[in-house]
């Protein structure tokens, strides 16, 4: 599927990744390790910058396609980026407040007597053996320029080709919005190649020891320490880690219920 990826995959990484156009640099924001005692396990939380023209990706679309990417990478000499954090993209619906003390999702303007859509961020899970700890930040910069490789236009399998054909059978309702109005796959196709490669074309910028409740609801920070830092209740958490997940936490702190529902989208 893409067998184009020739000549010295690394390098080319490499040089798409330090590329700063006219394009602006993607924030990234990267958080504290959790790191569980039990499994030996360290785990890196990480929440992308608005997507802009970019806006169609799919957490559903970039698990699938950064893993063969992935793939086709650690096939080549050189290569070692991990397979698995691919499967943990998921697109968060961000907090109504950077911090706030209130859990609810950020939403636009009401629209027909309707809840406002949602403001939605993409994140990924990267997990490592706490004895490879010193490598983490390396594994987890290795994961964000894959995925700002695959973004880039090529000569085959674009990424908007791929994408809409994706769309096309995963998310119909999306499909029929972004071919409303022309009708003409091709010129979709190129649209959305031709927008998400000027998107990232500007490389990207980190920021680290970014507490979950930047972006996170509790629900989504509930989530992240139950699917992947494998704690099983708040008493599993160390006081630190705590920390990592709520700005400012201290012993008065009060915690959210650990099992609480997430909220309903249609209010």
């Amino acid at each position: 599927m893409f067998e184009n990826f020739g000549g010295n995959f690394k390098d080319e990484l490499a040089k798409s990744c330090n590329k700063a156009l006219k394009s602006e640099a993607l924030d990234v924001y990267i958080s504290n390790p959790f790191r569980n005692a039990q499994t030996k396990r360290t785990h890196y939380v990480v929440v992308y910058g608005f997507f802009g023209k970019a806006w169609a990706l799919k957490a559903s679309f970039l698990q699938t396609y950064l893993h063969i990417i992935a793939g086709k990478m650690n096939s080549m000499k050189g290569s070692k980026v991990d397979l698995n954090h691919c499967h943990s993209y998921y697109e968060i619906n961000t907090r109504k407040h950077e911090f706030g003390s209130e859990s609810v999702w950020r939403r636009l303007a009401p629209k027909n007597g309707k809840s406002g859509n949602t403001i939605k961020r993409m994140s990924f899970v990267l997990s490592l053996d706490t004895v490879h700890n010193n490598l983490g930040i390396d594994k987890v910069k290795d994961a964000i320029e894959l995925f700002l490789f695959s973004m880039k236009k090529r000569e085959t399998n674009q990424v908007g080709e791929l994408l809409l054909n994706h769309l096309k059978d995963h998310a119909v309702g999306l499909y029929d919005h972004l071919l409303a109005g022309t009708g003409n796959v091709d010129l979709v196709e190129t649209k959305l190649t031709n927008d998400i490669n000027s998107h990232f074309i500007g490389g990207y910028s980190i920021s680290r020891q970014t507490p979950l409740n930047r972006f996170m609801v509790d629900y989504d920070i509930t989530r992240i320490l139950k699917e992947y830092v494998g704690y099983m209740s708040w008493d599993e958490v160390p006081m630190t880690e705590r920390g990592y997940c709520f700005r400012g936490y201290n012993a008065k702190t009060v915690l959210p219920e650990w099992d609480a529902e997430e909220e309903k989208y249609n209010n």
